[in-house]
C-alpha cells in the first residue's frame, strides 16, 4: 500500500523534500476510533519510508534553527582520544560514488 503523506511540522515549511515514499502492509483501523476522533489502530503496522533530499536541500537544511540546534557539538574518538568539536558552516557533498564528504 503505498499513500502520499501530509507534512504539518513548520521545519517542512520551510525545507524541501525531493520525494517521500511511504510503503506500509496492511492497516487495520478500529471502526470506534475513527467515530471517536482518536484513530488507532487493531494491529502493528511494519513500514518502510524513502526519503530523498538533492545536495542543495541538504546543505539548506543544515543552515536550519532545528538542525544546527541538534549538530551544536560533536564528540568522536580518534585513535583512543576524544576529540570534541563544534561545526561552524557544515556542508554535505554527494561523491556520487556512494560516499558523501562533510566540511564545515
Amino acid at each position: 500500500m503505498e499513500f502520499p503523506l501530509q507534512l504539518k511540522d513548520e521545519w517542512y515549511k520551510t525545507n524541501r523534500i525531493q520525494e517521500i515514499n511511504l510503503q506500509t502492509d496492511n492497516i487495520i483501523v478500529d471502526p470506534l476510533s475513527v467515530i471517536l476522533c482518536q484513530i488507532k489502530l487493531n494491529t502493528p503496522v511494519n513500514a518502510n519510508i524513502l526519503i530523498v533530499l538533492t545536495e542543495a536541500d541538504i546543505n539548506y537544511a543544515l543552515t536550519s534553527e532545528m538542525i544546527s540546534h541538534l549538530v551544536k557539538k560533536f564528540s568522536l574518538n580518534v585513535d583512543g582520544e576524544i576529540v570534541s568539536f563544534e561545526p561552524q558552516e557544515m556542508q554535505i557533498l554527494l561523491k556520487g560514488d556512494g560516499k558523501l564528504e562533510f566540511q564545515g
